[in-house]
């Protein structure tokens, strides 16, 4: 795959493989040529490329690049040939629709790159993320198959590969939900990296899928994140190296925080933040809007800065809010306010999975901000209107 943002790639990427003679591997494939799908052997064959990326460690795909074949049969890149298609529109359209029909369940987040080149030629990149959903199998002339990759290109699994494959996405899931409840527990047990202080408190946790995969090793840029806070603050921010990677907070960590934000090494993000508690007449409010907003910041934020160190990929979120027992949400001003207030000491809702670069933050936690208000008494979240657009409170504008 090439290490840079597809957006980003231009013509001199594309010519610096042949210069340093880049062989194929096992996230890099070239071809001179678009299928012909027509021919139902080449169809499957693209098929299986795609799903074989996919089902391993994702990769690139690039139509129009010739490969020069070496003595032990691996291909370097040879020199840029170009594609025929010149209709960009239909040409994504059409592949898109082969390969949503062949390949199940969908490969999400597929993207296309045509990279224009001296000459008029035109190269076509396909990055094919490593799939979460895996394994994909083909279907193609009634047949179904499964596929992998070496550096040797796409090979069709056996019975063993297939099970380990099934196998391998369960204990990725396990691994993940795990992870966040040792670190809720940690942080109730008072063990976290900076004090917070205030016992009420929105935990958020993002998570690439493939931070936890048994053989993935990923070490983000720990400095770029040295002044990263994924929340409402425009003063001074600290840092702390740390075993887990960088902590940082707002103001002085030292004096104690209402907020903090701990980035591992492999790319979690956990960020949290004390909760604005009024009190009225004896009870306890969460004003609405307060846990909505700030979930939604860190969450936007947290992709973003993801995606800016190149970690653009399923990633799998957490909403916790801790110390919740007796507090109520106050709608103010509406028709109804709930007299019933949380009965549990902590909530800690089921994961969202956002695989979809086009999905928006507040769609994807619309069930979790539904169930945080429904525990409260209420029938759903009413920062929803009608038509589902979120509307903060005019004071979180």
């Amino acid at each position: 795959m090439l290490n840079k943002p597809l957006d980003q790639i231009e013509e001199r990427d594309i010519q610096q493989l042949i210069d340093d003679q880049v062989i194929e591997s096992r996230t890099l494939e070239y071809k001179s040529e678009l299928p012909k799908f027509a021919d139902g052997e080449k169809k499957r064959k693209f098929l299986a490329s795609i799903s074989s990326f996919a089902n391993t460690s994702g990769g690139d795909l690039i139509y129009g690049l010739a490969e020069v074949r070496k003595e032990d049969s691996s291909g370097i890149a040879g020199r840029i040939v170009g594609i025929d298609n010149t209709d960009q529109d239909g040409l994504k359209l059409q592949l898109h629709g082969i390969i949503s029909n062949g390949i199940t369940p969908r490969i999400q987040n597929l993207d296309y790159k045509f990279v224009q080149c001296e000459g008029d030629k035109l190269i076509l990149i396909i990055r094919i993320p490593r799939s979460h959903r895996r394994p994909h199998m083909v279907s193609h002339d009634g047949r179904i198959r499964f596929y992998g990759r070496t550096s040797s290109g796409s090979h069709p699994w056996d019975y063993v590969e297939i099970k380990d494959a099934f196998l391998g996405a369960d204990q990725v899931t396990e691994r993940i939900r795990n992870f966040r409840l040792d670190r809720i527990a940690q942080i109730i047990s008072g063990k976290h990296p900076v004090n917070i202080m205030d016992d009420h408190m929105l935990v958020v946790h993002v998570i690439p899928f493939t931070a936890l995969e048994t053989g993935t090793v990923r070490h983000v840029n720990l400095k770029a994140f040295d002044d990263y806070l994924p929340i409402q603050w425009g003063g001074r921010v600290d840092r702390r190296y740390n075993f887990d990677g960088i902590v940082t907070c707002p103001g002085d960590r030292h004096d104690g925080s209402t907020a903090y934000c701990q980035i591992f090494r492999n790319g979690i993000i956990e960020t949290a933040i004390s909760i604005f508690i009024s009190g009225n007449e004896g009870h306890l409010y969460v004003e609405k809007g307060v846990v909505e907003s700030d979930s939604v910041d860190i969450v936007t934020k947290s992709r973003a800065k993801l995606r800016e160190e190149g970690i653009d990929e399923t990633l799998v979120i957490f909403i916790s809010i801790l110390n919740t027992s007796q507090l109520r949400i106050s709608k103010r001003n509406a028709s109804f306010d709930s007299r019933d207030t949380i009965n549990e000491d902590n909530l800690l809702f089921p994961e969202v999975l956002v695989d979809d670069a086009n999905t928006q933050e507040a769609d994807a936690l619309q069930p979790i901000f539904d169930a945080f208000w429904q525990s409260s008494g209420y029938e759903r979240c009413f920062l929803y209107d009608n038509e589902g657009n979120f509307v903060l409170p005019k004071r979180y504008y």
